[in-house]
C-alpha cells in the first residue's frame, strides 16, 4: 500500500508567511535594512524617514495578520510617535476587518479581533499624557470588546485626571474588566474599592479573581 505524504502545517505556514511577507522585506532591503526577522526591526530617527513609509504603505494593505502583527512591532516607534499615533488612532477607530490567520490556525480566532488587539497594544506601548484624550476614548468605546485590553490597562500612563473614573466604569464591563482591575490596583485607587468588592462574586473566573486580588491589596 503506497505511503501518502503530508506536509507539516507549521512548514506550510512558514511558507504562506514568507510569501506574505516578501513585499515588505524586498521595501525595506531597498531602504537600506537587512533581512532580520520584521518584529526584531528598530525604527530609529536616523532610520525613520526611509523605513515609515514602507511600514505604513503595508500595513495598509496586508491582511495576513501574523505578518501585520510583526510589522506593528517597530512601526510603534517611540523615535516615530508624533507620526505613528495618529495613524494607529485612526486605524483602530476604522476597525479594519479582512484579516487571515495561518494555516495551522485552529478556527477558534478571530483575524479581526486579533489585528484590534495588536493595534490596542501598539497604542498603549505609545500612551502619554498628549494622547491622553484620544486613548481614553477608545478605552471607552465597548464596542471594541476585549480589543481595548492592553490599552485600559496602561491607561495611567496618560496622567489624565479621569483616568480612575474611567477604569472605575470599567469594571462592570466583562470584556475588559481584569484589565481594568489590575490597572486600579497599580494606581492604588483605594476609592475604588466599593466598585471592586461588587465584583468578588463575578460569575467569570478571571474576574473573580482579580476582583479579590484587587480588594486584598486595596484595603
Amino acid at each position: 500500500m503506497r505511503t501518502v505524504m503530508t506536509e507539516d502545517p507549521y512548514v506550510g505556514a512558514k511558507r504562506e508567511y514568507d510569501a506574505e511577507a516578501a513585499g515588505v522585506r524586498s521595501d525595506l532591503a531597498a531602504a537600506g535594512e537587512d533581512d532580520r526577522r520584521l518584529r526584531e526591526l528598530r525604527v530609529t530617527a536616523e532610520n525613520k524617514a526611509a523605513v515609515l513609509p514602507v511600514l505604513r504603505r503595508w500595513l495598509a494593505v496586508l491582511r495576513y495578520w501574523p505578518v501585520a502583527d510583526d510589522l506593528l512591532v517597530p512601526y510603534a516607534s517611540k523615535a516615530a510617535e508624533s507620526e505613528v499615533m495618529p495613524v494607529l488612532i485612526a486605524w483602530m477607530r476604522g476597525r479594519p476587518t479582512g484579516y487571515r490567520l495561518a494555516v495551522t490556525s485552529d478556527g477558534t480566532l478571530d483575524a479581526d479581533e486579533l489585528m484590534l488587539g495588536s493595534l490596542s497594544s501598539a497604542i498603549a506601548g505609545l500612551a502619554s499624557p498628549p494622547w491622553a484624550e484620544d486613548v481614553l476614548g477608545l478605552a471607552r468605546d465597548r464596542s471594541l470588546g476585549s480589543a481595548r485590553s492592553a490599552l485600559v490597562l496602561r491607561l495611567g500612563r496618560t496622567k489624565h485626571p479621569d483616568v480612575p473614573s474611567v477604569l472605575m466604569d470599567l469594571v462592570d464591563d466583562d470584556s475588559v474588566a481584569p484589565s481594568a482591575l489590575r490597572a486600579l490596583v497599580a494606581a492604588r485607587y483605594r476609592p475604588a474599592l466599593p466598585v471592586v468588592e461588587a465584583r468578588v462574586d463575578a460569575v467569570d473566573a478571571d474576574i473573580r479573581a482579580e476582583a479579590r486580588r484587587a480588594v486584598r491589596l486595596l484595603r
